[in-house]
């Protein structure tokens, strides 16, 4: 989810954070980058579930369907260039994105991050509360 990009980009959680196998969270994206680039770099590799961008465009998260396929992905892609600009991978944190019911095989990274949002949308609303 967005909020969970902007956690990420912010350093928060801090301590030994469980990784996951098929979730890259890429960093030091050029900001005139397009999602449907990431997509189209990344779906080299392997199947895509979800890609996101993050406002501003230069964080992304780039889930793939099969753990070996991102491997293959984050070995290949890790510091080459899009737009002339290096890319930082890392596997993302287990638990970023939330488990998409049904429409898990979805490319377009639209609909099945919805639900996703519905649940960061309500913690932000909890947080926003407070201050």
């Amino acid at each position: 989810s967005l909020e969970a990009l902007q956690r990420l980009a912010a350093g928060e959680g801090g301590g030994a954070v469980e990784r996951s196998q098929t979730l890259l969270l890429v960093k030091n994206i050029d900001s005139s980058a397009s999602r449907e680039e990431l997509s189209s770099l990344f779906a080299k590799h392997g199947q895509l579930g979800h890609v996101l961008l993050a406002p501003g465009n230069t964080l992304g998260l780039v889930e793939f369907v099969e753990v070996g396929e991102a491997k293959r992905a984050f070995r290949a892609l890790a510091y080459s260039k899009l737009r002339g600009v290096p890319l930082f991978l890392e596997w993302a944190p287990t638990g970023v994105l939330q488990p998409a019911s049904a429409g898990a095989e979805q490319t377009g990274g639209a609909a099945a991050p919805a639900a996703a949002g519905a649940a960061a949308a309500e913690e932000e609303e909890e947080e926003e509360g407070g201050g």
